[in-house]
């Protein structure tokens, strides 16, 4: 798994010198959430993020919703709370990251919701939600992580190891 809270405008719940290894305030919180969401165990790799991370924003610190271009990994508190943490969609997927990149209301504006099966009847993976529904997208969390964190750095024109102006 790539070193996320040490990339350009990255910002997660733990300090980029903490995030390398699970601490037990996570752990914990990580192992209550699977209690919730039992099915979550399914994906070591989003598991693993979220003992590590607690959650995660990439893009500006401050979310307007005129122009602004992020990713969201939702996890635990400071921010970083699920949406989405006492239900699920009325298809069954547990919503876990959010994609934008682009202007608001702009007809070149990307916007994804992702997430996992709930139910156990669909492929395993990760699925993403777009005008067409909900469509599996990827075997899991860390495949999506790979490609979302390249996106949207080879979009906003700056690279891995950057430091924003």
């Amino acid at each position: 798994m790539i070193r996320f809270a040490k990339l350009p405008l990255a910002t997660v719940k733990r300090a980029p010198e903490e995030a390398d290894a699970p601490c037990q305030e996570l752990t914990e919180a990580t192992q209550t959430l699977v209690k919730q969401h039992p099915y979550l165990a399914n994906d070591s790799g989003y598991m693993q993020f979220l003992r590590s991370y607690g959650g995660a924003h990439l893009g500006p610190v401050e979310v307007s919703s005129e122009l602004t271009s992020f990713v969201m990994i939702y996890g635990f508190g400071d921010g970083f709370d699920d949406p989405m943490a006492d239900s699920v969609t009325p298809e069954g997927f547990y919503v876990f990251c959010t994609y934008r990149f682009g202007q608001a209301a702009e007809p070149d504006t990307v916007e994804y919701a992702f997430a996992l099966d709930t139910t156990g009847n669909r492929r395993w993976g990760v699925y993403r939600e777009s005008d067409a529904g909900w469509r599996w997208y990827c075997p899991a969390f860390v495949d999506l992580l790979q490609e979302i964190v390249g996106s949207w750095y080879s979009r906003s024109g700056l690279e891995k190891g950057d430091k924003p102006a």
